[in-house]
């Protein structure tokens, strides 16, 4: 039957999902993001209804939304400083907050308005520079790459090269982070070896432009995966240069995030409507992993692995949130 909506965690080192959803809304979770350095603490970001948080690993969340619109398109978590957050919104440009949610203030100086009106493009993806975390980029619906440098103050356009103005995903190499990759829906992949300044498409062997989500091993950043829209995973070796789908195993190729266990890096997990999948051979070979999702169809639409320990996931669904506790070492 249909799971009640929200978050799922399970605890008895198997392979189902429980709901860990006290406190939010019955509502799309979009996004999860985790603070690396205490991960108990997470923010969802839900369709309409804003940001929440858990400070006890899902158990109970709490609207964090003060100053900011009902409605959102990203977020993303300082690494070095995490009670720092920026969430991009649908209409409202891109917030920043610097008390973990308890507050924010909006940060879309030089953001792309929509044209002929006083809304901003919707923002639909965010990155920061680990290493130099007051570098951002953020990705636009209909006007392309941005960049800042003062931590969101504001915002340059990025757009050279880039040939569509999409931007579903952005990713950042963690060892030399002036190397970025854009997904686009239309476009493809491109990819800056200068910090934004020029980029240039990588789309050798894609069987399909529609890009919705961008992975790289973080031990290995010339190793990196896409998702495709009706397409599946594909993957590179070669810092994009040529891609070959990994699909084997993969029911339903209707990708919508992916995620990459940090700690053996040849583990991921791949988040498509029709619920999540995982593979521990480097996409080479993927299997559901689906039991306590909601039925028939889980809609799973963002992913997060636990920095301390990922064998412990979370998914948002279109009914909410779900978490996932593994045994070590499957």
């Amino acid at each position: 039957g249909i799971c009640s909506p929200g978050v799922f965690k399970s605890t008895d080192g198997g392979g189902n999902w429980t709901a860990a959803n006290t406190g939010l809304p019955a509502t799309s979770v979009e996004t999860i993001v985790i603070d690396p350095q205490t991960p108990t603490t997470l923010y969802a970001g839900t369709s309409y209804y804003g940001v929440f948080k858990s400070t006890d690993g899902g158990g109970s969340w709490t609207a964090a939304n003060t100053g900011l619109p009902a409605t959102y398109g990203a977020l993303v978590i300082d690494p070095q400083t995490p009670i720092t957050l920026y969430a991009g919104t649908s209409s409202q440009g891109l917030f920043k907050s610097t008390n973990g949610g308890g507050s924010w203030t909006a940060a879309n100086t030089g953001l792309p308005q929509r044209e002929g009106s006083s809304s901003f493009r919707e923002v639909l993806s965010v990155v920061i520079d680990s290493q130099t975390p007051s570098t951002l980029y953020a990705g636009t619906w209909g006007g392309g790459v941005f960049k800042s440098t003062d931590g969101g103050d504001s915002w340059t356009e990025i757009n050279i090269g880039l040939a569509n103005s999409q931007v579903n995903a952005l990713a950042i190499d963690p060892q030399t982070p002036t190397i970025l990759y854009a997904g686009t829906y239309g476009g493809g992949v491109f990819k800056s070896t200068d910090g934004g300044a020029g980029w240039s498409a990588v789309n050798t062997g894609l069987s399909r432009l529609a890009v919705v989500a961008l992975a790289i091993d973080p031990q290995t950043p010339s190793t990196l995966y896409a998702g495709i829209d009706a397409g599946g995973v594909f993957k590179s070796t070669d810092g994009g240069e040529s891609w070959n789908a990994v699909n084997t195993g993969l029911t339903y190729p209707y990708v919508t995030a992916l995620a990459i266990d940090p700690q053996r890096p040849s583990t991921l997990y791949a988040a498509s409507y029709y619920g999540v999948f995982k593979s521990a051979d480097g996409g080479e070979s993927w299997s559901a992993l689906n039991t306590g999702l909601p039925n028939p169809y889980p809609y799973a639409k963002a992913l997060a692995i636990d920095p301390l320990t990922p064998t412990t996931l979370y998914a948002g669904t279109g009914t909410g949130v779900f978490a996932l506790q593994q045994a070590a070492g499957q």
